[in-house]
């Protein structure tokens, strides 16, 4: 019922020991959370440089889209009868292709 996003940050103990066990080591680090009253199912970060947005598909067969900097609900899109099970968006994030589990794929326009 949630989305969390982790960003990977360079781990520094503060010692110049290059014998140091997790000096220069990579680091997952949690930053956030996206709350979802339903099971997710799967989730498309967005990349475009003009808007980022993030593409969330629950169980409820919806496909809910949010502002990447502010989490902020943009729209829902309906039109699967069973949840999707795949999502992709275009690089400019005005096409967003979604496969469900009811067999189909929808072709989205998000401008």
């Amino acid at each position: 019922k949630m989305v969390k996003f982790w960003e990977v940050e360079t781990q520094d103990d503060g010692s110049d020991d290059e014998e140091s066990n997790h000096a220069g080591h990579p680091m997952v680090v949690h930053t956030r959370t996206l709350e979802s009253s339903d099971d997710v199912i799967a989730v498309r970060y967005s990349y475009s440089h003009e808007k980022r947005m993030v593409f969330v598909s629950t169980l409820d067969s919806q496909i809910k889209v949010f502002f990447d900097d502010s989490l902020k609900f943009f729209l829902s899109l309906y039109g699967h009868s069973l949840p999707a099970l795949a999502l992709d968006a275009s690089d400019d994030d005005t096409i967003l292709a979604s496969g469900g589990a009811d067999k189909s794929i929808k072709i989205w326009g998000l401008d």
